[in-house]
């Protein structure tokens, strides 16, 4: 697992909202402006360009002209939105990086209860509840059972992790010692991270207020702009989520949750593609016993039910 990451920040600027992006021109516009409305003139936006075809800096041109806490550069490590992350965080000159999608908007105020979070706890890294914004223009609050502070060590591990759309923010330096992102998890490099900072000790710190609007369904499977998740192949899908259980589950109990939800999660996905030699891979290799047999049950059932979708409604 190769991470570069160089140590480049000497700045004492407290945060950067760092927003990766390819080919979503107008999305990104709004993104950024969200994110200048509600950062402190002290912070800055960091946009880098993941090989777009029209260049940022040209969408941007006017947008930067006008405020200099706009930084936009051109990603010089791996390709991906992993890649382009850690070339991002290398080159924030904050101490507290934001993650923002490019096809996402901050909410008001949210910048600055992190920062509030940041300077009266010990919290590493947090994500907050999301607005959920559906193609048809449907608005969905989706947050966790839990009260704003930190989660419990005692919660099971899918409500430890959240994905960089969930207001993601981590420290600089923690993001650093733990090495990034691995530029090969073009999926799922969110829960990979996570996984890392709970073996580590690490537990997130949960605001249960809105801090990002999530927009879904703006575009359609293999549109320039797509979704990540909706235009990736299946096969890439599947190795990363296998690669973020081999990596690990040995390091939980085994007959915990989190070894559970974490292969329980992989074959529901091999289940939806059909992916059977990766199934039997998978079942062959699972261990202890007793967790094998329920995860060949479970996906047993995942398979029926996928076929069952496939056919179709009877016609007499």
């Amino acid at each position: 697992m190769t991470r570069l990451l160089p140590e480049q920040n000497t700045s004492t600027m407290l945060l950067t909202v760092l927003i990766p992006t390819h080919n979503r021109p107008a999305l990104l516009r709004e993104a950024v402006r969200s994110a200048l409305v509600d950062i402190p003139d002290d912070a800055e936006i960091l946009v880098i360009d993941d090989a777009s075809e029209h260049p940022a800096e040209h969408i941007l041109a006017d947008i930067a002209a006008e405020d200099s806490r706009l930084r936009i550069l051109i990603n010089r490590g791996p390709r991906g939105a992993a890649g382009a992350r850690n070339f991002g965080v290398s080159e924030a000159k904050g101490q507290i990086v934001l993650f923002l999608d490019d096809d996402d908007e901050l909410i008001p105020g949210y910048s600055a209860h992190v920062l509030e979070i940041t300077s009266t706890t010990e919290a590493g890294y947090g994500f907050s509840a999301i607005l959920r914004c559906d193609g048809s223009g449907r608005e969905e609050r989706v947050g966790r059972r839990y009260k704003s502070g930190q989660i419990p060590v005692s919660a099971a591990l899918r409500h430890k992790i959240a994905g960089l759309g969930n207001g993601f923010w981590i420290w600089r330096s923690l993001f650093l010692e733990i090495g990034g992102f691995d530029p090969v998890q073009t999926i799922d490099e969110d829960s990979d991270l996570c996984c890392h900072l709970i073996r580590r000790g690490h537990l997130p710190w949960y605001a249960d207020r809105i801090g990002v609007r999530v927009k879904v369904g703006h575009t359609a499977p293999g549109a320039v702009g797509a979704q990540l998740t909706q235009s990736s192949r299946s096969n890439v899908v599947l190795d990363c989520y296998l690669r973020t259980w081999q990596r690990h589950e040995s390091c939980f109990p085994s007959l915990s949750e989190a070894r559970w939800f974490l292969g329980a999660r992989f074959l529901r996905r091999a289940a939806k593609f059909g992916s059977r030699e990766q199934i039997d891979q998978f079942l062959s290799a699972a261990r202890p016993w007793p967790l094998a047999l329920a995860f060949q049950a479970y996906v047993g059932l995942k398979l029926c039910s996928a076929a069952r979708r496939r056919s179709g409604p009877s016609v007499d």
